[in-house]
């Protein structure tokens, strides 16, 4: 007897199956996208927090070894052979296990800065020509970036050259303080603070403010000011200080699509900026945070994040070291 059996034909999804299977797919990832983009803010910000407790161990080993926190920028220290010419963060190289980067900036030859900022007389103290002190130059530091410098959250910064995503305390850290003369506290002191790289701002047209945040720098970079007809432009170090409010000129801003008016007037005190734009809104002047709250180095090497909440007044009084301020809600 013959059996015939019939082959069974393969059914494909009809269009409101495969719609439905689109739609629970697309579901599933706006529930997912916000779980990963936490994991990853995270992770950023656990990395920052580890990168500015080296950069603590390194201020503090600097600290045991000259007796004196580095300035933020100058040299360091002023009045003797092998002074460090720099940032703060070129200073430490030796302490954050970049010795072979801090040994390819050293001078032999005349140290011009050094000759005009103390004369000839400040030599005549050693009994040596000033081409024979020797000096750590930091613009002499080749390019190439310290990835302990640069936090993962910074939109700026380029780890394949010398930029920092972090901005350090000019009251705190000016060739004068040692941790053990912070007498407000090094717990309620601040010593660095994140901040974009590279920051720009043109509020005060046609004068613009911005900070190339690198760290290989000479102290006769910073501060400097360009003027080009009308146009100026300052530029400002990887640091901060009390930001007491400032003029702001007429200007006009560029929203993608024209350009619009925007008065001149004053501009208040403020602590930090929270994510403002790259280039036009961004304050060199202040340090500016990634993910809401803001990640700080203090002087006792321990990190913490602070709110945007945080007062300029209580704010104000973690930059000073011996100012005598009760820091509220801190």
């Amino acid at each position: 007897m013959r059996v015939k059996i019939d082959h069974l034909k393969r059914r494909g999804f009809t269009l409101i199956e495969l719609l439905v299977v689109i739609a629970i797919i697309a579901v599933l990832i706006g529930l997912l996208l916000p779980a990963v983009q936490k994991v990853r803010a995270a992770a950023a910000r656990t990395e920052s927090q580890n990168n500015m407790k080296q950069i603590g161990l390194g201020l503090h080993a600097f600290n045991d070894t000259h007796k004196k926190l580095p300035a933020h920028i100058g040299y360091t220290p002023k009045a003797q052979e092998s002074a460090i010419a720099g940032t703060a963060l070129f200073a430490i190289l030796p302490f954050v296990e970049q010795q072979a980067m801090f040994e390819q900036s050293l001078n032999y030859h005349w140290n011009y800065e050094y000759y005009v900022k103390y004369g000839w007389s400040y030599y005549a103290q050693f009994d040596v020509a000033p081409y024979n002190l020797k000096m750590y130059r930091g613009d002499r530091v080749p390019s190439g970036g310290v990835k302990t410098f640069i936090a993962p959250g910074d939109p700026t910064a380029d780890v394949s050259y010398t930029y920092t995503s972090y901005v350090a305390n000019e009251e705190a850290l000016n060739g004068a303080v040692s941790v053990q003369t912070i007498s407000d506290g090094s717990s309620n002191t601040i010593l660095f603070a994140e901040g974009y790289s590279s920051c720009y701002n043109s509020a005060g047209y046609p004068e613009y403010f911005y900070r190339a945040g690198t760290w290989n720098v000479s102290p006769s970079d910073y501060p400097s000011t360009y003027s080009y007809g009308s146009y100026s432009s300052t530029s400002y170090p990887p640091s901060f200080k009390r930001h007491k409010g400032h003029q702001r000129g007429d200007s006009y801003k560029w929203t993608g699509t024209e350009n619009v008016f925007v008065p001149g007037g004053w501009v208040d005190p403020m602590a930090f900026q929270v994510s403002p734009g790259q280039n036009g809104d961004c304050e060199p002047r202040v340090p500016q945070s990634f993910l809401g709250g803001i990640c700080l180095l203090l002087g006792d090497g321990s990190v913490r994040v602070v709110s945007p909440d945080v007062s300029v007044e209580t704010w104000h009084g973690a930059i000073t070291p011996a100012g005598g301020e009760a820091l509220n809600n801190w």
